[in-house]
């Protein structure tokens, strides 16, 4: 049974609308960690599984690499791939306590 469903079909409230001020609002709030979460793991994931569709930051690297001949190419690409997480976990973190169901 979903929870307020209840109450809200004795107020009066038909599906649409029982969705979408009672049910929705609850379940954004408990999906942003496990999204963040997947999110942050595909972004980490990337470069090992070139998981993204188009030339990613690691096959870029790479071709640096081959033409130039220099191992330090990854530096600034590792530091890319850190921020990009840096970021998400930040923005993430700051959604997940303004919306956090446990406070």
């Amino acid at each position: 049974m979903i929870p307020f469903a209840g109450r809200a079909k004795a107020l009066g409230f038909g599906y649409g609308r029982t969705m979408f001020k009672i049910i929705i609002p609850q379940t954004y709030k408990r999906l942003i960690p496990s999204f963040a979460n997947e999110f942050i793991m595909v972004l980490k994931d990337a470069s090992l599984t070139s998981i993204i569709a188009m030339e990613d930051l690691s096959k870029a690297t790479q071709n640096i690499l081959t033409s130039t001949n220099q191992v330090s190419v990854y530096i600034p690409a590792m530091a890319l791939y850190l921020l990009m997480t840096w970021a998400c976990t930040k923005l993430f973190g700051a959604l997940e306590e303004k919306f956090s169901i446990y406070q």
